[in-house]
C-alpha cells in the first residue's frame, strides 16, 4: 500500500454516513467508573468535517523551504596541529558557521558530539565551540557527529540536518570539515485554559520530505499560559496542543483551531524568523463514535467499502462471510494490492454485494477459497460483472493461504511476515490491517503440530523474511514450529498476551502507524465477519482494528486510547455486534 493510496483511501472518510450524532453539548455525563473519568460522547457526526490525516498536503513552495543552505563559496581559514593518517586511525575535525538569512556567513558555536553507530546514544566524546576536533578514533566503527543546535539535535550529514537517518558516516582515516548551520527560527504563543492543577504541552511537528510524514520529529515543551521555542531549525512544521496528562479533560487542537491532525495548516518556518500568536485554546475532550454498519454481515461490509474505496479499484477479493479461515491472508493480500475485501453468501451473490462490484469496478476479481467456498454458481454471476475473474483456493486453509500469498506477494525478501494459526481468527484479525499497511503477508499454519510443515517452511524460504512475527501463545503455536522457523530467519518475535485483548493491544502498539492519527477501528471480539471486512480500510487509512466485548469497551483498550488521545472511533456493524453501551464508550466493570 502506497502512501498515496493511504492518503485517497483515508479522503474517502468524508462519505462516512454514520450512527452516532454530535452537538456541542455532551450527549453522555455518567459518574466516572472508579477514578477514570467517562468523557462525553458527541453528538451528531458531520463526515465531511473529517477528510483524514492523509489529505494534509504541503506545497512544494513550502517543501522547499526544507533544502538546508549551501556553503558559503569562501569560509574563515581554520587551523589545525600536526595530526597524520598514517597510523590508520581516524581524525575528525572541522569548524562550525552560521548562515545569516540575508546570506553571511560569519562563525558559530555549538556542542559537538561523537557517536557511532554500534552504540546509539551514547556520547563517546564531546567540545563546545566553534572548532572540533577527536583524534585518534579507532578504525572499524562507524562515527557520526551530533550537534546541540537549537531545541533539536542536528546532525552532519551532506548539509546538516535533523534527521539522525540522514547523518553521514566517518569511516575512514582524516576528515576536515566545514559546517554550515541555518540561523535557528522563534517561535512563541499562548496555551490555554491555564489552569494550576495541569500543564498543558505544545508540539512542533516538522515535515520531513524525503519520508513524506510528520512523524519524525516532534519538539514539545510543557506551559502553562505562554510558551516559546526558541530554537528550531527552518522548515514546514504542524502546531498541535494538548492537555498531555492524565485524566483527560481537554481535547487536543492542531493550530490553527483544528480538532484532528488533518485540520492542521503547515507552516514554513523561514530561517531566522520570529513567529508569534501561534496560540491555542483547547476544547473540553470528548469521543466521536461513528458506525458503519448494514442489515447484516454482507451489507456492512459493502457499507465499509463505500466509505473508503473509490470506484476503479485494481483487485477485489471476494470471500464468504459464512467462515472466516480463506479471509485472513485475503484482507492483507487486498490491502497490498491497493484493493478491498466484499463477503458473499456461499452459494449467492446478495444483491446488496453485486451492486457494490458494479461501483467500484474492479479490474480484476479474486475469488477466495474453493468452490465449497464460493460456489461456482458465485464465480459465474461475477463473471457477468467484471471480465477478469480468478478463483484462488487450495486443498484446505493452509492451502488457500499459501497460494493467496503466492499470488499477491510473489517471492520476497520481506521486511516480515505473519505467522497465525490456521485454528482461530482474533490474533490474524488483529494483525490483518497491519499487514496490509505494511505489505507483507499473514500466513496460516498448523499451529498444533509440533514442527513446522513442509510446504509452509517452502513458503517462507520463498518469501524471505527478515523477520518473522509470531501471533497468539504456544497455544496457538507450538515452540516447535518458533524454533523452526527461527533457524531460517533473523528474528522471531511472539505476540502472544494473556487474552486476546492483551495480544490485539500489543500488536497495534509495537505497529502504530502514526502518533497523531487519532483514529481506531472497533470490532467484537467474538466474531469474525465484520473485522475481515473491516481490515482493508483500516489498513488504508493505517488505522488499528480493536477487539472488545459486545457490551462496553475493554477497560485496557479505553485507557490507553485516553492516554494517546485518540478520540475517534469507528464502530464495525449493527448493535447486536457493538451494543449502545460501546457507542457511549463505556468501560468494562470486569
Amino acid at each position: 500500500m502506497t502512501r498515496c493510496t493511504q492518503r485517497r483511501a483515508f479522503a474517502a472518510l468524508v462519505s462516512l454516513a454514520l450512527a452516532v450524532a454530535m452537538t456541542a453539548t455532551p450527549a453522555y455525563a455518567e459518574e466516572p467508573i472508579g477514578d477514570a473519568p467517562v468523557l462525553p460522547v458527541a453528538e451528531q457526526a458531520d463526515a465531511a468535517d473529517l477528510p483524514g490525516p492523509g489529505e494534509v498536503q504541503v506545497p512544494d513552495a513550502q517543501a522547499d523551504a526544507l533544502s538546508a543552505v549551501d556553503p558559503a563559496p569562501t569560509l574563515p581559514p581554520v587551523f589545525w596541529p600536526g595530526h597524520g593518517a598514517e597510523n590508520g586511525l581516524i581524525h575528525l575535525t572541522g569548524a562550525l558557521f552560521v548562515e545569516s538569512p540575508d546570506g553571511v556567513v560569519r562563525t558559530g558555536s555549538s556542542e559537538v558530539r561523537l557517536m557511532a553507530e554500534d552504540a546509539p546514544g551514547v556520547v563517546i566524546s564531546r567540545i563546545h565551540g566553534s572548532t572540533f576536533a577527536f583524534y585518534d578514533l579507532h578504525p572499524g566503527r562507524e562515527y557520526y557527529l551530533e550537534l546541540g543546535y537549537g531545541e533539536q539535535p542536528v546532525y552532519v550529514g551532506a548539509m546538516p540536518t535533523p534527521y539522525r537517518e540522514d547523518a553521514r558516516s566517518f569511516t575512514e582515516t582524516t576528515y576536515e570539515l566545514a559546517v554550515v548551520l541555518p540561523t535557528l527560527a522563534t517561535v512563541s504563543g499562548t496555551i490555554g485554559p491555564v489552569s494550576p492543577s495541569r500543564e498543558l504541552t505544545v508540539q512542533a511537528l516538522r515535515y520531513d520530505e524525503a519520508r513524506g510524514d510528520f512523524d519524525s520529529i516532534a519538539i514539545d515543551g510543557t506551559y502553562t499560559g505562554d510558551y516559546r521555542f526558541g530554537g528550531l531549525f527552518p522548515g514546514v512544521y504542524i502546531f498541535r496542543g494538548s492537555q498531555g496528562a492524565s485524566p483527560r479533560a481537554l481535547s487536543d487542537e492542531y493550530y490553527p483551531d483544528g480538532d484532528h491532525f488533518e485540520d492542521a495548516v503547515p507552516l514554513e518556518i523561514a530561517a531566522g524568523a520570529t513567529v508569534t500568536e501561534i496560540d491555542f485554546t483547547l476544547p473540553e475532550a470528548m469521543w466521536w463514535v461513528y458506525r458503519l454498519a448494514g442489515e447484516n454481515r454482507y451489507a456492512t461490509s459493502v457499507e465499509i467499502s463505500k466509505a473508503t474505496f473509490e470506484p476503479g479499484i485494481p483487485v477485489l477479493y471476494l470471500a464468504s462471510g459464512a467462515n472466516w479461515p480463506d479471509a485472513l491472508s485475503a484482507g492483507p493480500a487486498a490491502s497490498a494490492r491497493g484493493g478491498s475485501l466484499l463477503l458473499t453468501g456461499p452459494t449467492t451473490l446478495p444483491d446488496v454485494t453485486r451492486d457494490e462490484i458494479k461501483r467500484l469496478a474492479p479490474q480484476r476479481v479474486v475469488v477466495v477459497g474453493s468452490s465449497a467456498s464460493v460456489s461456482d454458481g458465485v464465480l459465474a454471476q461475477v463473471e457477468e460483472l467484471v471480465p477478469d475473474v480468478t478463483r484462488i483456493g487450495g486443498v484446505d486453509r493452509f492451502d488457500t493461504s499459501r497460494k493467496l500469498v503466492a499470488d499477491a506477494f510473489g517471492p520476497g525478501p520481506y521486511e516480515t511476515v505473519f505467522l497465525a494459526t490456521g485454528a482461530n481468527f482474533p490474533d490474524a484479525l488483529s494483525a490483518g490491517p497491519i499487514a496490509g499497511r505494511l505489505g507483507v503477508p499473514v500466513l496460516l499454519v498448523s499451529g498444533w503440530t509440533d514442527r513446522l510443515d513442509g510446504p509452509t517452511r517452502t513458503a517462507l524460504e520463498s518469501l524471505a523474511p527478515r523477520t518473522v512475527s509470531i501471533l497468539g501463545s504456544t497455544a496457538s503455536i507450538s515452540d516447535g514450529i518458533e524454533q523452526d522457523v527461527a533457524g531460517m530467519v533473523d528474528s522471531v518475535r511472539r505476540f502472544g498476551g494473556v487474552d486476546r485483548f492483551d495480544t490485539n493491544i500489543w500488536l497495534n502498539n509495537v505497529y502504530l502507524s502514526s502518533r497523531y492519527l487519532g483514529l481506531s477501528y472497533f470490532a467484537n471480539s467474538s466474531g469474525f465477519a465484520d473485522a475481515l471486512a473491516g481490515a482493508t480500510a483500516a489498513a488504508a487509512y493505517g488505522a488499528p482494528i480493536y477487539l472488545t466485548p459486545s457490551t462496553c469497551v475493554h477497560a485496557g483498550l479505553l485507557g490507553m486510547l485516553e492516554s494517546r488521545e485518540w478520540d475517534r472511533v469507528v464502530l464495525l456493524g449493527g448493535e447486536p455486534s457493538l451494543g449502545p453501551a460501546v457507542a457511549r464508550m463505556e468501560s468494562c466493570e470486569w
